[in-house]
C-alpha cells in the first residue's frame, strides 16, 4: 500500500474574514492536507523556521507592504516552501518573480485556482 503524504499548507492574511475564506477553499481543494493560517507574519515567519511548510498562501493586500516582506522573509527561511501570492490586482509581480515564488493570484481564491496552483508546484 503506497503511503499518501501529508501536504503543509501555511496561509498568512490579516484580515480575519479574508483567512477564513482563504482557508475553507483550501480545505475543499486539498482536505487531507494540514493548514495552518495567520494573522501576523511574525508568528508565520516563527512557525515556518521549525516546519519548512510545503505551501505559503500569502495576500500581499496589506497597503503598507506587509505581505510582501513576507514573502521575501520567508523565502530566506525556507527557500523550498513554494510561494502563492493572493492579490486584488498585480502588485510587485517583478520583485515577486525574482523571489521564486510559485504562483501568483489576482482575485477571488477558489476551488479550482487552488487545485491548478497545488498541482503545478515549482518543488
Amino acid at each position: 500500500m503506497k503511503e499518501v503524504a501529508i501536504l503543509n499548507i501555511i496561509v498568512f492574511e490579516d484580515d480575519q474574514g479574508r483567512r477564513d475564506s482563504m482557508e475553507k477553499v483550501i480545505v475543499k481543494s486539498k482536505p487531507e492536507a494540514c493548514i495552518v493560517t495567520f494573522a501576523t507574519s511574525d508568528m508565520l515567519l516563527e512557525f515556518a523556521k521549525k516546519t519548512n511548510p510545503e505551501v505559503a498562501f500569502i495576500s500581499i493586500e496589506s497597503a503598507d507592504g506587509r505581505g510582501y516582506f513576507t514573502v521575501k522573509a520567508l523565502k530566506k527561511i525556507s527557500p523550498k516552501t513554494n510561494v502563492i501570492v493572493i492579490a486584488s490586482q498585480c502588485r510587485y509581480m517583478q520583485e515577486l518573480i525574482h523571489l521564486r515564488i510559485s504562483g501568483y493570484v489576482t482575485g477571488e481564491l477558489t476551488k479550482d485556482i487552488v487545485t491548478e496552483e497545488l498541482a503545478n508546484l515549482r518543488y
